[in-house]
């Protein structure tokens, strides 16, 4: 019996792994420019889910490249989807353990 080995091809996967970088900036460059724009194109890319607050909330919150004004625009938004990001935003910051002035320092540094 002959027995079957499989190799990785490094080679492919950093390849794999370099469009998928580069997808990744391409958005966040048009959030940047334009946020409704940039969230339709990751949504697209399959980096986040356009229809949940709180997929939406996360990436703002996690991915530290985007512009805070940008982000600020999305919170800020009258429509019923932006205030349900804006609640699950501010439900991802930690303010156990602080005082207030910083708490509101932390919070009010993530985003104009």
């Amino acid at each position: 019996m002959f027995q079957k080995y499989f190799t990785i091809d490094a080679r492919r996967l950093k390849k794999q792994k370099n469009q998928s970088d580069e997808k990744l900036l391409h958005g966040v460059k048009q959030f940047n420019l334009d946020p409704k724009r940039g969230l339709d194109f990751l949504s697209k890319s399959g980096y986040l889910n356009r229809d949940s607050p709180k997929e939406v909330a996360d990436f703002l919150f996690r991915e530290g490249r985007l512009k805070k004004n940008q982000i600020g625009a999305v919170l800020g938004g009258h429509k019923d989807f932006n205030k349900q990001v804006l609640s699950e935003y501010v439900g991802l910051h930690e303010f156990t353990h602080l005082i207030l002035v910083t708490a509101l320092r932390q919070f009010l540094w993530s985003f104009r």
